[in-house]
């Protein structure tokens, strides 16, 4: 594999992208205010963070640990930003 300029771990758990367990804290309300709507949709939000990686002799090596009932998603970045020289 080529060496990827970046990579990017995308998550949802019950620490990362849970508007449930918010929804749980404010009491697990039947109506929700507005202020809470936007709560919810803002602990929704899958955030992407910078994920380490090892590369060597054409070799990428990651390390991750998914807690049960979670997902993850890694987006490996290669080559150049796709701009042209000038």
């Amino acid at each position: 594999a080529p060496q990827p300029r970046a990579a990017f771990l995308e998550r949802v758990d019950e620490q990362h992208a849970n508007a449930y367990g918010l929804w749980q804290a404010l009491g697990s309300p039947r109506y929700l205010k507005q202020y809470e709507v936007e709560q919810l949709q803002a602990a929704s939000r899958i955030a992407p963070e910078a994920f380490l990686f090892e590369y060597q002799a054409r070799t990428l090596d990651v390390s991750l640990v998914i807690p049960p009932h979670g997902v993850a998603a890694v987006t490996f970045e290669f080559g150049d930003d796709g701009a042209q020289p000038a």
